[in-house]
């Protein structure tokens, strides 16, 4: 276009012009291109162009491309009468009197008014130019300076309005602040701060408006410095203005506010000035009605902000920042480990640490290897190879610095160096000690995966360098960490039980160049053996140990003896062909002794490490030939356990051939279960196997694996997951074929490439054909189809298309009628089952959401089929399509409102358009069927909890309403007055989709309008609507909105109150309107509400009558259904605001009311009140009430239901008073009897309870057979806080004993009796109890008698073990108890039973498993040798006796080695606990080391 045509555009009516983003773009070009000149000296240019403009501005009626075109061509033109009015000031002078004041206003108010315009990106930046720009013009061409300064005030009063979600607003607000000056921001809004901090909650503006808050607060404090001379002053004026605001937000709730507070606006206020730092932490210290955990945390949280911001370089943790040695100790972790990140780590890495920061790390490290919070642990695993880096980058400075000699304080730096190296070396050690034996799995994690960091890290050089780390540095020192025993502890750990734990050791031993202890071809072949024989092993954790030893071994044979592997493989596929060969015979003999699942997994190891790929590239014959061999296997396997794994039920399932005469005696596990176990285990390993052969082996030996073996060996894994019946078998099959199919679709030859599509089709036959048996929900039927779509699905989509409309169609089919139809599995049902894998299977997530639509449509026609397999597996499809849909599951009766990860309806049916008219359709058939002859079709049910998942459409400025759901709402309405319960149930909560939040207030007046003409169905419905409205809608309100809404509908509901509770209404209505006012009215106590108050006290008067008053129930018997549940809720309101309203008469006292809910005659009553007063902060003051003690007396008694005895009891047990225990006429010994029988668990709980405190008052009084009643309830404390007792019961035991109470006498004289001494060992027991709850419990009572404040477990535990051995450890009880507990293990006591028992190796599948992975053994030991005396006798009797066994069972071993009997866990505790204790009572222990040393014993036996 030519100027003329632009010039054209300029002139006449523009009404008419259809104007796109193109013709713009010639205007800005053409305004670019003119010369400044052209606009002084052709006025008609600026005139024209500026009427162009201001009317398509003022008119928006262009598109959103064209309007950010228009944006675009006035800025530029906005910029060329700029230029040319700062050179010709007589244009000035008409530019401004040319200009209406409407064009100013319309340009000055787009960040308002077109922040967003909807499908277009950067509208925000173009507006923010505009805006910019026109301020710049207005401000030059505005001749009075009144005006300009009232037109900046204005426009900033404005902006403050305006919605700061809008990043140009806030850019407006930032700009305008400049010319007016921070004054005027607070003057126009008071609440400036305030306001902002709501706006914080969403992370993506954060920046935006903290960057607003500081330019306006940073503009301040220059005005504040100027008016103060001091300042100090200013500073504390300053931060006045602020740091409340902020500080309400930094201990609040809301996580978001915090996270973009942190992140954008505190670092900038901090940096203002250096005194502002210690300033704002004095007022996190200082701030009123926070709890000192909350303080510590903000204070860390404030420093760690500082540091981030390099407002701090170093902590002085001597005088200001002391207070960090001892959060080091918190009982919390994560303060304890922000504690360690704010010490260790720095933005500048080669910062170094001070000799004080590592002295405080060092004294405190112990915290990290206590974690049990698997996130926390990977937290603090980041932390720590950040924390190296740090001193590898300082250290590396700092030597360089001496080295160049640039730094001023050399000696200095070379003390940092060497300090970092004596802390490299403490912690390496620190970490190998807890790497022995019976060490918790915490701790062995922890070691292990900091070791691995400090190995590819570089600080030993003997590590591969392949296997470290890329670094710009490197230490200035080495550290020698693998050493001859560290390698034998790492290779005892590949037979750990845990994986993660197996997997650790062997990278850290493979990263080396070669293997300390093991430099030999001897020392090699020798672990080489012991790998073999854990090869043979039935328990998976000692097989995979034996496959990792040899994989190890291998590795480093290979480097001594080219060709090593191949003999080994060849070894080890000899074994596995023996051991095949008895499994022919007798299936039961190999599962028992000849399992082939070891060399198996040992085989799939070698094959996947890239030195195996290395030697197929010779073409080797020998490995040729072993290859095809291993392929034969996968079948003769197959062969071996068929049988098993296809039975209809393999899990019972014994061959009839099996003869297990002579082989099953002694057994500890069944034939039918060894057998299975091996039969499964086998074909997952082999099916692993033959992939890892398929994939890594096929471009090697062509002639083997050619089309016609490929494709037949493709067809054996299918027939593999078509017929097994045994989930575990299929599903461990599943992932060996995707990998197979995915290296087919991978290849460049063209048939290998199309090779599984001709098998999906015969996947669909097969599931047309599998219809004469019945399998569980198809079997691996649907898996087999899934896999090839999950491996095709980037090279082939086509595919997925296809087969699910394939899948479709079959599922549609019309079933003819046949009476045993339902009896067997249709191809229907295998059709739907697959669609249900399909949607199932994350991988496929992104292109199966596009036949979503006809799925759903399937799933709900589904519902409705007169057949039960049909209607079942509809149902597990729908779950899935709706998990696909939305995400997670939600928690039951939770309303979508509130859950982020819903979808709104607008979304949803764009998404899925075709849905809307099909659900319409279906809901009015569902509804005219429902209100015709009031039964619900069952395709009701899952259109109503789709729309339960969905939230409301809220639209965005400018954005109209979407009425697309209008049509719906009628039809949910009509279901929520349905006579069906559980219709108006999901109905009501699939109208919170509807509803306008904003709306809440009218909707809800309208529901409870005119409730006197509606039937009991229909005011139920109404009620549940409401209810499910208020629980998504209510929290949303704020301010003076959420004042109206409790004032018009207390209102509402006080109109309607006695129309509801009246005697007509069913008491299912009357307990669900008061569960209403309950749940968002009772609580909400504001005063000035009069007609809110009168709602709360008509209520309570409501329940008062209602529970206390017979005559208010109706006459006639079955008007009282639901009085129960009804009397139920009255009675929670009235206990929970009887105190406020004090709700009792002259003559009633409020216990003698809560006595009569006790004495109720409907249990539900009776357990809520129970219930109440558990919970209530006061308990022990209402239980020694004496009405309401005589009440609960009368439910402890034997014949009353347990649930109601057992928290009566547990009450029972706050008793105060001697004289009421004596009252309820209790027996210890029948106590003692009842808690040691198996009646209900919870009763035994509460008596167990209730005896602790009992026998406190009998002490007390003296009684003469207190004494056995003790002991009797301290072996009652041991066995219930045995580490495989459940939780309850072992938070029973630790009430029981808090209720009795520990003391420590300051001497012995004060010790009257001598059995108080158990009580601490007990209480140390739970104190390192697995669940942390019970530790938490524990420590705080511990803390409480301690004297001490909260800190952490570990800390706690040294000082109780402290106070313990000073206040009874010269006491002989004492010291008897701390001895049988040294001694006893497993039950047995002399130490040469204990080690005969566990070298008698069972054959078991599984092991007894420790349920306390937080308190190994070793550290149990090492604490009782702190308690016991080295002078015991009885210790040193025990001994001996274990010294003695020791020579006798280990003389004849000739080498023992790494995997040998001492590797043992349970071994190797039997062995170092004679030995551990030998030392400890100073008996001679040369024999035994020099034992140990010869047969190559476990390290902590040699020395």
């Amino acid at each position: 276009m030519d100027d003329k045509s632009v010039l054209s555009l300029f002139e006449g009516d523009y009404s008419h012009l259809q104007l796109e983003p193109s013709v713009f773009c010639e205007c800005r070009e053409f305004f670019i291109n003119t010369q400044s000149s052209s606009w002084t000296e052709r006025g008609t240019l600026f005139f024209q162009s500026y009427q162009f403009l201001k009317y398509f501005l003022a008119h928006p009626t262009l598109d959103g491309p064209t309007q950010l075109a228009c944006f675009d061509t006035t800025s530029v033109w906005l910029r060329r009468v700029f230029n040319a009015c700062k050179q010709n000031d007589i244009f000035k002078q008409n530019v401004w009197e040319s200009v209406e004041r409407s064009f100013w206003s319309t340009l000055f108010n787009l960040p308002s008014t077109r922040a967003s315009i909807p499908g277009v990106t950067g509208v925000q930046l173009a507006v923010r130019d505009l805006f910019t720009k026109t301020l710049q013009l207005y401000l030059l061409t505005c001749p009075n300076e009144e005006l300009k300064e009232n037109t900046l005030l204005l426009l900033l009063q404005q902006s403050l309005c305006w919605d700061r979600h809008a990043k140009v607003v806030c850019t407006a607000i930032q700009i305008l602040v400049k010319y007016t000056g921070a004054e005027a921001v607070f003057s126009f809004q008071p609440d400036f701060i305030s306001r902002s901090m709501k706006y914080l909650k969403d992370y993506s503006y954060a920046q935006a408006i903290s960057t607003t808050v500081f330019t306006v607060l940073s503009l301040y404090y220059q005005t504040l410095c100027e008016k103060y001379d001091d300042k100090e002053i200013a500073e504390d004026e300053w931060m006045n203005l602020w740091c409340p605001v902020i500080l309400t937000e930094f201990y609040g709730d809301n996580r978001q506010t915090q996270s973009g507070m942190s992140s954008f606006l505190i670092p900038s206020l901090l940096s203002v000035s250096p005194n502002i730092t210690p300033k704002f932490l004095s007022a996190l210290q200082r701030y009123p009605d926070v709890s000192k955990d909350a303080k510590d945390a903000a204070c860390l949280f404030a420093l760690k902000i500082a540091k981030d911001g390099k407002l701090i370089q170093h902590l002085d943790l001597n005088n200001e920042h002391s207070f960090l040695r001892s959060l080091m100790l918190h009982k919390d972790s994560k303060i304890q480990l922000a504690c360690f990140n704010l010490i260790a780590l720095c933005p500048n890495i080669s910062t170094p640490l001070t000799v004080e920061e590592f002295d405080c790390i060092e004294s405190r490290i112990q915290f990290a290897f206590g974690i049990a919070d698997s996130d926390t642990r990977q937290i603090l695993l980041k932390s720590m190879h950040d924390f190296f880096v740090r001193i590898r980058a300082s250290c590396h400075a700092l030597q360089r610095n001496i080295r160049y000699k640039r730094s001023p304080s050399i000696p200095d730096d070379a003390k940092i160096i060497k300090r970092s190296q004596r802390f490299l070396e403490y912690f390496i050690s620190a970490c190998i000690e807890y790497l022995h034996p019976t060490c918790n799995y915490q701790q062995v994690l922890c070691s292990l995966g900091l070791l691995k960091a400090l190995v590819t890290l570089g600080l030993d050089g003997s590590v591969e360098e392949s296997m470290m780390k890329e670094r710009q540095h490197s230490f200035p020192f080495q550290i020698k960490i693998l050493n001859k025993d560290v390698t034998r502890i790492l290779i005892d750990r590949l037979i750990d039980p845990y994986d993660t734990i197996r997997d650790l050791s062997l990278n850290i031993l493979l990263s080396y160049n070669y293997l300390p202890g093991y430099n030999t071809s001897e020392e090699l072949c020798f672990l080489f053996n012991h790998g073999l024989r854990l090869l043979n092993s039935v328990r998976v954790h000692e097989c995979e140990g034996g496959a990792k030893t040899i994989c190890l071994c291998n590795h480093f044979m290979e480097k001594l003896q080219s060709g090593s592997t191949y003999k080994n493989v060849r070894r080890i596929l000899d074994l596995l062909q023996k051991n095949v060969e008895v499994a022919r015979k007798s299936l039961l003999q190999a599962a028992i002794s000849y399992p082939i699942q070891g060399y198996l997994i040992q085989l799939s190891y070698t094959f996947s490490t890239s030195s195996t790929l290395s030697f197929l590239k010779k073409n080797d014959n020998e490995w040729k030939s072993l290859i095809i061999e291993i392929l034969q296997l996968s079948e003769s396997v197959w062969l071996l356990v068929k049988e098993i794994l296809c039975d209809d039920s393999p899990e019972g399932n014994l061959p009839k051939d099996q003869d297990d005469s002579g082989v099953s005696d002694n057994l500890e596990d069944t034939p039918a279960q060894l057998i299975l176990s091996y039969s499964w285990r086998s074909i997952k390993e082999i099916s692993s196997l033959l992939s890892m052969i398929l994939i890594k082996c096929s471009s090697f030996y062509p002639d083997v694996f050619d089309y016609s073996n490929l494709d037949h060996y493709g067809f054996l894994m299918m027939s593999w997951l078509w017929e097994i019946r045994h989930r575990g078998a299929f599903t461990s099959v599943y992932p060996c074929f995707v990998s197979y199919c995915s290296f087919l679709f991978a290849m460049k030859d063209v048939n290998l490439c199309r090779m599984p599509i001709p098998w999906l089709q015969k996947n669909i036959e097969v599931v047309q054909e599998k219809s004469s048996f019945i399998t569980r929900r198809s079997g691996g039927i649907p898996f087999s189809i899934t896999g090839i779509l999950v491996a095709g699905k980037e090279k082939n989509k086509v595919l997925l298309s296809k087969t699910i409309l394939a899948l479709i169609d079959m599922s549609k089919e019309k079933i003819v009628a046949d009476p045993n139809a339902a009896k067997v599995d249709l191809p229907q049902v295998h059709a739907m089952n697959s669609l249900k894998t399909i949607f199932t299977e994350h991988r496929l997530s992104s292109v199966s959401l596009e036949y979503l639509e006809p799925a759903i449509a399937l799933a709900i026609e589904g519902f409705s089929h007169e057949l039960w397999p049909i209607r079942n597996c509809s149902v597990m499809l729908f779950t899935a399509l709706m998990n696909r849909s939305f995400g997670n599951k939600r928690p039951k009766g939770v309303v979508n409102l509130g859950n982020t990860k819903g979808l709104s309806t607008k979304t949803f049916f764009s998404k899925f358009p075709s849905l809307r008219p099909y659900l319409l359709k279906e809901l009015q058939h569902s509804v005219n069927t429902l209100r015709s002859n009031n039964q619900a079709s069952t395709g009701l049910y899952p259109i109503l909890n789709l729309f339960s998942r969905l939230q409301y459409a809220y639209t965005y400025p400018n954005e109209e309403e979407w009425e697309g759901v209008n049509e719906f709402e009628p039809l949910l309405l009509q279901c929520t007055a349905s006579k069906i319960c559980k219709v108006r149930e999901i109905a009501a909560l699939s109208l919170t989709c509807l509803i306008d939040g904003s709306h809440l207030m009218e909707f809800v007046v309208t529901q409870l309008k005119n409730v006197e003409v509606l039937t009991q169905n229909e005011l139920h419905g109404r009620l549940l609507t409401v209810r499910a409205m208020l629980a998504g809608l209510l929290s949303n309100l704020t301010g003076e909105s959420k004042n109206i809404f409790f004032d018009k509908v207390s209102l509402t509901l006080l109109s309607c109150f006695s129309e509801i509770t009246s005697n007509k209404r069913s008491f299912y209505i009357k307990k669900l309107f008061l569960e209403i006012i309950q749940s968002y009215f009772m609580s909400h106590t504001d005063r000035d509400a009069k007609r809110l108050q009168q709602l709360r006290r008509m209520t309570m008067d409501y329940c008062k009558r209602i529970l206390f008053e017979k005559k208010s129930w109706p006459l006639y018997g079955h008007n009282f259904i639901g009085l129960p549940i009804h009397q139920q809720t009255a009675a929670e309101i009235f206990l929970q605001n009887s105190k406020e309203f004090s709700i009792h008469s002259d003559t009633h006292s409020i216990g003698f009311l809560v006595s009569k809910l006790l004495r109720y005659e409907f249990y539900e009553v009776q357990i809520a009140t129970l219930e109440h007063i558990l919970d209530h902060p006061r308990k022990r003051v209402i239980v020694n009430n004496p009405e309401i003690m005589r009440a609960l007396v009368d439910l402890s008694l034997k014949h009353q239901w347990s649930q109601l005895r057992a928290p009566a009891l547990a009450l029972l047990s706050d008793l105060l008073e001697a004289k009421n225990y004596k009252s309820m006429m209790l027996d210890c010994a029948e106590i003692i009897e009842v808690v040691q029988t198996n009646e209900s668990l919870p009763v035994r709980e509460s008596l167990l309870i209730l005896l602790g405190s009992y026998l406190k008052h009998l002490f007390m009084e003296g009684n003469t057979e207190v004494v056995n009643y003790y002991y009797c309830w301290v072996d009652i404390l041991l066995k219930f806080t045995n580490e495989y007792m459940a939780f309850s019961t072992r938070k029973a035991a630790l009430s029981s004993l808090i209720h009795f109470g520990v003391s420590f006498p300051s001497n012995s004289e004060e010790i009257n009796f001598t059995g108080i001494c158990i009580l601490p060992l007990i209480l140390g027991d739970v104190l390192n109890d697995d669940d942390e709850e019970l530790r938490q419990d524990a420590a705080a009572y511990a803390c409480e008698v301690l004297q001490v404040s909260d800190l952490c477990i570990n800390e706690v535990w040294s000082l109780w073990k402290q106070a313990t051995k000073k206040a009874f450890g010269g006491l002989s009880e004492f010291q008897a108890r701390v001895s049988k507990r040294i001694m006893v293990h497993n039950g047995l006591e002399k130490a040469s039973e204990q080690l005969e028992s566990i070298l008698t190796r069972d054959s078991a599948l599984f092991e007894t498993e420790r349920q306390n992975l937080y308190y190994s053994d070793y550290q149990r030991l090492q604490d009782l040798l702190y308690y016991a005396l080295p002078s015991s006798e009885e210790l040193q009797s025990w001994v001996e006796d274990g010294i003695k066994s020791i020579k006798q069972f280990f003389v004849n071993v000739q080498v023992d080695g790494a995997l040998g009997r001492t590797s043992d866990p349970n071994v190797w505790y039997v062995v170092f606990r004679i030995i551990r204790v030998a030392k400890h009572v100073n008996v001679s222990l040369d024999d035994v080391h020099e034992l140990m040393r010869a047969i190559d014993a476990h390290p902590d036996f040699c020395y």
